[in-house]
């Protein structure tokens, strides 16, 4: 009995155990059930807060997005709006335009203007936004357009010099060639705020350094701005613009830019040397128009911005395609830097002032022995020398600035130093009130207008000139033979 009452103690002993062990696993079941919804509930509530975030940032991007597409101010245009700008136009501009889109990859409008049933001697070409965070200089090709056409501001306000009578009498002696938006692709993403990006979006390439006129190869200390490409005319943009101007053959050639004012001719390659062909004639249109509109640096291009730029369309449409009048404008800097142009337009003024009198000072110089005159030539020297040291020690500082600036663009940059730098460079770039907007596009379609007839007029006299050589050198040649006819040729 006492061992029945043993072995049922056991087993109840045994049950109670086992039950025990087995409320316990189910409790550890529930608890890790418990911990693992809480862990999944957990992970849902962090997935959905980190989503929430994600689409807070998303919808600010998108507004940010959107809100930089209509570009960084309501005055300026998108890329998609200069398009649709020009479209109109060649609808309604009396039959003068002709938009035709090339290329596929980007697409590039290339426009053409020219008065109905006229057959002008002069073609003029001109380019704009080579560099996309330069979003002024598309702007101002299509109000140079707009006003050509008798649409814009200037020609209702000034009828009188540029409505739609006067700009007809332009185009009985100039059509005209333009690429409004040169880099449109680039131009897109500047919209959406990469206010520094001056390469095509491709293959990140300076357009400006891809020409086949003294075309360098990339460096190991280049800047990723001034990329070159890794050939002449590797881009879809340069072999555009390069087919478009050999097939216009023009007469003239432009091309513009902004971040500094200054009017330039060539060449660009180097800091040193100047244009022969044609030079005096455009540095004297040059010096016309600065006087008038800009006051600003005028001359050489490299010899006045600094530093060398090869591989350039101003150099390659002088050299190349032998073009005998061709320009370079850089029409908005940063306004603070006005002062210091002026002071340099009144420099060069001064410099070619003292140059032109260069043969009569020498020949006093030859002639007199007076002590009491003044040499003229040793002061002219001594000028020389002072404003060449003081031309060189500003293109020393532009250089350095310039390197500075490359080695700057390679540097990494936190969010907010980042944001600064793009702010800064729209700012350096472009005009950023409406009132500095209108005030520059207006200004710089009067110095294109003015350009054109210039160089129209200047190329009438020079097709005079030559006229009136070989009909002097055709009776020459008669006079000679004639001479030679007369007379028997002796013989030994």
């Amino acid at each position: 009995m006492t061992q029945i009452s043993r072995m049922s103690g056991v087993r109840c002993l045994l049950v109670s155990t086992i039950s025990t062990s087995i409320v316990g696993t189910a409790h550890l079941i529930l608890f890790s059930a418990q911990q693992t919804a809480a862990a999944s509930v957990r992970r849902k509530a962090t997935s959905s807060l980190l989503h929430r975030q994600f689409q807070r940032h998303e919808k600010r991007r998108k507004v940010r997005q959107t809100a930089a597409a209509s570009t960084p101010f309501p005055f300026y245009h998108t890329t998609q709006e200069i398009h649709t700008q020009l479209l109109a136009l060649q609808s309604r501009c009396h039959g003068w335009i002709t938009v035709a889109t090339k290329g596929s990859d980007p697409q590039i409008d290339v426009v053409s203007i020219r008065k109905t049933d006229s057959s002008p001697p002069n073609r003029f070409f001109l380019l704009f936004g080579e560099h996309a965070r330069e979003l002024i200089s598309p702007e101002s090709g299509l109000h140079f357009l707009q006003t050509l056409c008798g649409e814009s501001d200037l020609a209702k306000t000034d009828g009188a010099r540029y409505g739609t009578e006067r700009m007809a009498e332009l185009l009985d002696t100039t059509e005209f060639q333009l690429v409004v938006n040169g880099n449109p692709d680039s131009r897109q993403r500047v919209e959406n705020g990469e206010y520094c990006l001056r390469v095509n979006t491709k293959n990140g390439v300076d357009l400006n350094r891809n020409w086949d006129d003294r075309w360098e190869p990339a460096e190991d200390e280049m800047s990723p701005d001034t990329n070159p490409g890794p050939k002449p005319f590797s881009e879809n943009e340069t072999q555009i613009f390069k087919t478009a101007v050999a097939d216009f053959k023009p007469t003239g050639f432009l091309t513009i830019h902004s971040g500094t004012r200054g009017m330039y001719s060539p060449w660009a390659y180097d800091m040193r040397h100047e244009a022969v062909r044609n030079g005096p004639a455009m540095l004297n249109m040059l010096q016309q128009l600065d006087a008038n509109y800009c006051k600003c640096p005028f001359g050489a291009a490299g010899k006045e911005v600094g530093y060398s730029c090869p591989g350039t369309c101003l150099d390659y449409v002088y050299d190349k395609l032998g073009v005998d009048y061709a320009f370079a404008f850089e029409i908005y800097g940063n306004p603070a830097e006005n002062f210091e142009l002026e002071q340099r337009f009144d420099e060069i003024v001064d410099e070619r002032k003292l140059s032109s009198e260069n043969a009569l000072t020498s020949s006093i110089s030859a002639v007199g022995k007076d002590e009491k005159k003044p040499n003229y030539l040793q002061l002219l020297q001594e000028f020389g020398a002072s404003t060449s040291k003081k031309r060189h020690d500003t293109s020393a500082a532009a250089s350095l600035l310039h390197q500075h600036q490359h080695r700057h663009h390679r540097a990494s940059f936190s969010t907010s130093a980042k944001k600064w730098r793009e702010e800064g460079c729209l700012a350096q770039f472009n005009p950023t009130t409406e009132s500095d907007f209108k005030d520059t596009v207006e200004n710089w379609t009067q110095v294109y207008v003015n350009l054109a007839k210039l160089v129209a007029a200047d190329a009438e006299k020079r097709a005079g000139v030559t006229a009136d050589v070989s009909l002097v050198r055709g009776r020459g040649e008669k006079e000679r033979a004639f001479e030679k006819s007369d007379f028997p040729v002796w013989k030994p």
